[in-house]
């Protein structure tokens, strides 16, 4: 069962259907019940133990964004440095300036 399209958010670690956790050897999250309250990735123990799982991925590429935003580097050198789209980065940027999400 996959994770996007279904809502939901994982009890343990907060994902939600746009903001999935990842593993690179087993991809993204998915729902572990049928209420889609627990994703796999909690619930499996080896992979929620696994230092190259990262929950809520979409959280840490927003963090990173605006952490090298905040210590002044352009929109330019943060998406050279991060791999990202331009027109993404700006979109985090412009909502972090904002104080909210849009």
């Amino acid at each position: 069962m996959s994770l996007f399209g279904f809502g939901g958010k994982c009890e343990i670690c907060g994902c939600t259907e746009d903001n999935p956790c990842y593993n690179p050897k087993h991809g993204f999250c998915s729902w572990a019940d049928d209420t889609r309250t627990i994703c796999t990735h909690c619930a499996d123990k080896e992979i929620a133990e696994d230092p190259e799982t990262e929950h809520c991925v979409n959280d840490s590429i927003e963090a990173q964004v605006n952490l090298l935003s905040r210590e002044g580097m352009t929109i330019e050198q943060i998406s050279d440095e991060l791999g990202l789209g331009e027109t993404y980065v700006a979109k985090i940027v412009k909502r972090d300036s904002e104080g909210g999400e849009q």
